[in-house]
This record gives C-alpha cells, sequence and structure tokens, in this order.
C-alpha cells in the first residue's frame, strides 16, 4: 500500500503529537469558535458533534496536569527530607545523643552500626526505615526525650511524602496513557470538522482558517508540557503559618496535607483569626477551595494551622489553573 495522500492526511494527529499542551490549546479554541458562530448556516450541527471531545479532552487534561504538578512537588518535598537527613538533621541528632552514652559506648554503637552511612546513601525507603529503626531504638532516658520524638516526626514525614509521592507517580502515568488516547481521539474529531468546514466552504477555503489556531498548529516539535510551581510549607506542634500567597476571591487553590496531622485553612485579614467552620484537611488528603470557600469575600491572608500539639504538619499548594 503507497503512502497516504498528503491532501487527505489527518494533519491534526501529526502536528499536536508529544504536546497534551498544544492539543489542549486548539481544542478549546477551536471548540469556542465553533459555540460562537453555531446560528450560523451549518455551524451548529459540527459545533454539536464537536463539544463533547472538547469537554471530554480538556477535562482529562486538567485532571493530568494537576495530578503531574502534585506529582512534582512531592517529588521535591521527598527530596528535601533525604537532603535534609542527610545533610543538618543525621548530624545534630548525633550531635545531642552521643554525649549521653559517654559510658554506653556499646549502646551508641547499637544506634549507629553503621555510622551515618545508612542515613546518607541507599534508596528512599532504606533512610526511611534507618531514620524509623533510630526512633524505636533510643530508650526513654531523659535527656534524649526530644530528640526521640523529633527523629520519630520526621521518619513518619518522611514516609508519608514518599507514599504520597509514588501514589501520584502511579496516577501520573496511567493518566498519560489515557490522556493519549483521548488525543487521538479529539484529533479524528477536529478532522472530522476540518472535513464538514471543507464541503460548507468548498467555494472559499480561506473562510475555514478562521475556526483553528494556526499558529499553534504550525509549530514543530515536541513542546515541552509546562507544570506551575508549588508552595510546600512546614508547621511545627500548635503553629499558625501565614502562606504568603497573595489573594483574589476567584482564585482557586489546590492544598495537599503531606503530614500525618489535620490542618486547618482559612483566610482572613491580617490577623489570625479561625472562622467558625474553617476547612479542616486530614492527613494525606487533598482539596481544592475557591478563596472565597476560604474565608469571607476580600480575604488577603491565607491562613493553615497546625492544631496538634505534639507532631509538626506538612502542606503544599498550588495554583489551580486553566488554558
Amino acid at each position: 500500500m503507497g503512502e497516504l495522500w498528503d491532501a487527505i492526511k489527518n494533519t491534526f494527529l501529526s502536528a499536536l503529537k508529544g504536546s497534551f499542551k498544544r492539543t489542549n490549546i486548539v481544542v478549546i479554541d477551536t471548540g469556542d469558535k465553533l459555540d460562537a458562530r453555531k446560528t450560523e448556516t451549518g455551524i451548529g450541527e459540527i459545533n454539536t458533534y464537536f463539544a463533547p471531545f472538547k469537554t471530554s479532552f480538556t477535562t482529562l487534561y486538567l485532571d493530568w496536569k494537576q495530578t503531574n504538578n502534585t506529582y512534582h512537588s512531592l517529588t521535591a518535598a521527598v527530596q528535601r527530607f533525604k537532603s535534609d537527613l542527610s545533610s543538618s538533621k543525621i548530624d545534630r541528632w548525633d550531635t545531642v545523643i552521643k554525649p549521653a552514652f559517654l559510658d554506653d559506648p556499646v549502646g551508641y554503637k547499637a544506634l549507629f552500626p553503621n555510622g551515618h552511612t545508612s542515613f546518607q546513601s541507599g534508596e528512599y525507603e532504606e533512610r526511611i526505615a534507618a531514620v524509623k529503626v533510630l526512633g524505636s531504638a533510643i530508650d526513654n532516658r531523659a535527656p534524649l526525650a526530644d530528640v526521640k520524638t523529633e527523629i520519630s516526626d520526621f521518619g513518619r514525614q518522611f514516609e508519608a511524602a514518599r507514599s504520597l509521592q509514588q501514589g501520584k507517580e502511579g496516577l501520573a502515568k496511567k493518566l498519560s496513557v489515557d490522556l493519549e488516547t483521548k488525543r487521538i481521539e479529539v484529533c479524528e474529531a477536529l478532522y472530522w470538522v476540518q472535513g464538514r468546514l471543507m464541503a460548507l466552504y468548498n467555494k472559499n477555503p480561506k473562510a475555514i482558517e478562521a475556526f483553528f489556531d494556526l499558529e499553534v498548529l504550525r509549530r514543530s516539535g515536541k513542546e515541552e508540557d509546562e507544570l506551575e510551581e508549588s508552595l510546600v510549607l512546614t508547621l511545627a506542634p500548635g503553629q499558625t503559618v501565614e502562606a504568603g500567597i497573595p489573594l483574589t476571591d476567584d482564585k482557586k487553590l489546590l492544598f495537599l496535607n503531606l503530614g500525618e496531622v489535620p490542618l486547618t485553612l482559612f483566610a482572613g485579614g491580617d490577623k489570625p483569626e479561625v472562622p467558625l467552620n474553617p476547612v479542616i484537611l486530614p492527613a494525606g488528603e487533598e482539596v481544592e477551595k475557591l478563596v472565597t470557600e476560604l474565608g469571607a469575600p476580600g480575604s488577603r491572608y491565607l491562613y493553615i494551622l497546625n492544631s496538634n500539639p505534639d507532631l509538626s504538619g506538612a502542606m503544599e499548594i498550588i495554583e489551580v489553573t486553566g488554558e
């Protein structure tokens, strides 16, 4: 079988291959233009056909993008845990622990049988295990009470962040496969739209260009799909943190609780006054909220409260955007 005639090739499939972002731009652009002109002769039927494909792709695209944003920020959080452990944390813990074992070198050696190696090398799981073992192995002698709690808290938070990261990684991969299937479907739908427009404007083909973003379609090569940056905050026991994010009433934020204690979210004025019905996000869960769902209209500051008196918390915040 010979090569397909250029005039009947589906150029959307090749032009948009490798970029969900550009596909999303073209799909929204064409869908909006069809909808705006649906009362014109012949356009209404085309718009009715294409609208479900637009909705299906753009909805999944936003899910994919949000999941990837979360995964990448979780990866950064896990890497920070690893970096903190191998540099400042283990050295400081050792500095506190060692004086308590001046008369018990065997007991000290039992806590660090391989020195700091287990905390500074190996896979994430190996380092997490080393921290948890150290926290469990420290006895209850008074001078070590605070460092024992800190080590145990750090180990639990490191493990929770790693677990969430792996979960999001699996979901991100699945959504990528699903979205590629949707990309092919919507490109075939765009090809159908082009065909109907060619029939409608067969004597004036120039008019067809008005329904497609030709600048985006003419870009060549694979384009990196952009992901938003996120903010990760750590909260000491009982601490309230102002997130430092400029607020507007129409802004939507994604919150991901990275720790193992519930955290309270609310918006307000320059003093962190908890409202009667704040949003409480359980450990390991996520939620999307408009600023107006977190506080009164016109609220200027976003606050995160860790009301747990014993354990630290961690929160990731991503601004949700569409294209």
